[in-house]
């Protein structure tokens, strides 16, 4: 901090000259405000709700939906319950990425995931075929595939997890680097000077 003590006398030069600093600071200060820091609290609420409620809601549509519901049918259509729940668990995690200022972050999670699943998707369409045989797949088959698609799930659901675990940091990482290109802050206070006996004006710069 360097601080600058002016006397009485040029008290109307330094407002002259502190008016043109605090309008460039000022303008500084306006463009860090829009650069808003998050918090990494609630980046990694978000990225935790983003996960929960589409996948309560889908579980609460299949139940709503199974013929043993009240209000379900014979032959439930499950397309929106799996939709809910796979959207949860590939989508959710990078709700705190987006919110965070962390986009790119977030699109990488989305992207790992999605790709592992249809990865898994080959590899167990691959598995079940090598056990296929004059058009129709054994038990060994199917076997294979399930197993392949069980990997696949736990690696998917991993990655969300830990996407879910890296979000605060990230978020405070954000937000040190977004600190460290705010610009000098100026504060310019009326002061009396005891060593001197004069009435001025303090202007303190802080870098």
């Amino acid at each position: 901090m360097k601080i600058f003590k002016v006397s009485l006398t040029v008290t109307m030069t330094v407002v002259i000259l502190s008016v043109g600093a605090a309008g460039q600071v000022q303008k500084n200060s306006l463009d860090f405000s829009e650069d808003k820091l998050k918090s990494p609290v609630r980046a990694a609420q978000y990225s935790m709700m983003g996960v929960l409620l589409p996948i309560a809601a889908g579980v609460a549509l299949w139940q709503i939906d199974s013929p043993d519901s009240p209000y379900g049918y014979e032959n439930p259509d499950r397309t929106i319950p799996v939709m809910l729940i796979v959207s949860g668990v590939v989508l959710g995690p990078s709700a705190g990425y987006f919110y965070g200022g962390c986009p790119e972050r977030g699109a990488t999670g989305i992207l790992i995931r999605v790709g592992t699943g249809a990865l898994t998707a080959v590899a167990a369409k691959a598995a079940a075929d090598a056990h296929e045989s004059d058009g129709f797949m054994d038990f060994s088959g199917l076997e294979a595939a399930l197993t392949v698609g069980a990997i696949g799930s736990g690696i998917i659901v991993i990655e969300a997890i830990a996407d879910m675990a890296l979000v605060k940091g990230a978020v405070e990482k954000k937000n040190i680097r977004i600190g460290q290109q705010k610009g000098p802050e100026v504060t310019l206070l009326p002061t009396y000077f005891a060593d001197s006996g004069a009435t001025g004006l303090q202007l303190n710069v802080t870098f």
